[in-house]
């Protein structure tokens, strides 16, 4: 059985600089998002020639290549769980076990399927624990 390990959230109160300097910029791909998906990238998923970014307001479509998506959230605190998937660890809600391998659900409810291969880089991240 699988667990998520849950963040821990810190009672400190940061100042606009200590925000601004320790923030990564957003990613390239988010001046030409149509919809407001919310202030923070999700996750984001291949579509073959587009990417689907999904936000805590939603989620859109755009003509993006994956890879160059991928490189432009390498600041953030995200994963690949699939050659098709990254996910932020901040939007995990939870982990659940499907069959032989597990589904990441992220606060929206939207359901992202892990590949065997990255299955290891979420226990090694400590992302979720085995029991």
């Amino acid at each position: 059985m699988f667990e998520f390990l849950k963040l821990k959230s810190h009672d400190t109160k940061e100042t606009d600089s200590d925000t601004q300097s320790t923030q990564p910029e957003p990613p390239r791909f988010m001046a030409r998002l149509k919809k407001d998906i919310g202030p923070c990238v999700w996750a984001v998923s291949e579509d073959e020639h587009f990417i689907k970014v999904y936000g805590e307001k939603g989620e859109d479509r755009i003509l993006y290549r994956f890879s160059d998506a991928v490189h432009d959230l390498r600041e953030f605190k995200g994963t690949r769980v699939d050659l098709d998937h990254w996910i932020l660890q901040e939007a995990i809600e939870r982990v659940e076990p499907v069959g032989d391998t597990f589904e990441v659900v992220i606060k929206s409810g939207k359901r992202f399927s892990v590949s065997d291969s990255y299955r290891s880089v979420l226990l090694e991240s400590q992302w979720i624990k085995q029991d």
